[in-house]
């Protein structure tokens, strides 16, 4: 970063322990004997969930969920040939090469300097670099991408946090393809290596901290919007699990949305002063939400919930606006 000012400007230098506590929100790497797997994730660190991860594989035996994320950009060519430059420069001459550059001017000495020059642009000439998809047919995930659709091969290959990345698509408008596999046997099966993966409910719980954490950031409504919709195919399309496990997570997640739905009301409310005008460009929670359950209480009980719609707002604060109105009249 460079730092200028109206005389001079200075240079600051940042180690890599500086930049990967500014820029950098979590790093893992993965060695697995037994798979054969090994890779690392990189992730940037997140505004308003636009998170951006860099995944690196060297080898992985399931490398995609669905084929929206199963393009790959090839770096072999270009680590190889930052290693012949990082040769390259270890065998140079570098003193005898400034010699002759500058205090030489024989043909014999330009010969040689051309050569050596037109050899070190040779070697830092930048590779080309390609990408490819892992899917199986470039152009049907290109075509999946560009048309927001969820189709995958082999679901019942895919990890347990494949159906919170399943549930995340669609929220963000993603609708499932039917590519041989249906909607509903693909729910099924990533349920069920959900719960496979992560048999604990405070594993579930954990998972699913860190996946809101990592996707949504601060964003209450999306968080809240997910969660219901992460509930609904839960409680479709989970048939491995015995009844009480299952309530379980249902009460999990119900307990999680009810949280996100409370902080929104609160908000809701606050964007209207007494006068009944709104504080804030913008309403967060749409009007037209509702819980069908929200949560179990100990006299065996479901409470419904309801946002209040924006009109019932105001008009209860006019009504009590003009009670005391009245009253100091009177």
């Amino acid at each position: 970063r460079h730092i200028s000012s109206t005389n001079s400007t200075t240079q600051l230098s940042f180690s890599p322990i500086i930049i990967q506590a500014a820029y950098v929100e979590k790093v893992v790497r993965v060695s697995n004997p037994s798979t054969n797997d090994s890779w690392a994730l990189m992730s940037l660190c997140n505004v308003n969930g636009q998170n951006i991860e860099l995944k690196f594989v060297d080898r992985l035996k399931r490398q995609f969920q669905f084929s929206v994320d199963s393009f790959q950009i090839l770096l072999d060519p270009l680590l190889d040939h930052y290693e012949q430059i990082s040769k390259y420069q270890q065998t140079s001459n570098k003193k005898q090469l400034h010699y002759n550059q500058y205090n030489y001017h024989s043909k014999q000495s330009y010969d040689h300097r051309s050569s050596k020059n037109n050899r070190y642009s040779s070697i830092h000439r930048l590779p080309s670099i390609s990408v490819e998809c892992v899917y199986g047919s470039f152009e049907s995930a290109l075509t999946h991408l560009n048309r927001r659709l969820i189709a995958t091969t082999s679901p019942e290959r895919i990890c347990g946090g494949g159906l919170l990345k399943y549930c995340l698509l669609l929220t963000r408008g993603y609708r499932p393809y039917d590519n041989g596999i249906a909607s509903w046997q693909l729910e099924k099966l990533m349920c069920s290596r959900f719960f496979i993966d992560y048999a604990d409910i405070s594993e579930q719980e954990y998972k699913l901290l860190a996946f809101l954490s990592s996707h949504f950031s601060n964003d209450d409504s999306a968080k809240y919007r997910y969660l219901l919709q992460l509930r609904l195919i839960i409680e479709r399309s989970t048939v491995c699990l015995m009844a009480h496990e299952r309530n379980l997570t249902l009460t999990l997640i119900t307990q999680l949305a009810t949280d996100y739905y409370y902080r929104l009301y609160d908000e809701y409310n606050n964007n209207y002063n007494l006068n009944g005008e709104t504080t804030t460009a913008e309403v967060t929670v749409p009007n037209s939400i509702t819980i069908d359950v929200i949560y179990h209480n100990e006299w065996d009980e479901w409470k419904t919930l309801h946002t209040p719609a924006k009109k019932s707002i105001q008009s209860q604060q006019e009504q009590e606006k003009q009670q005391q109105q009245q009253e100091q009249d009177n």
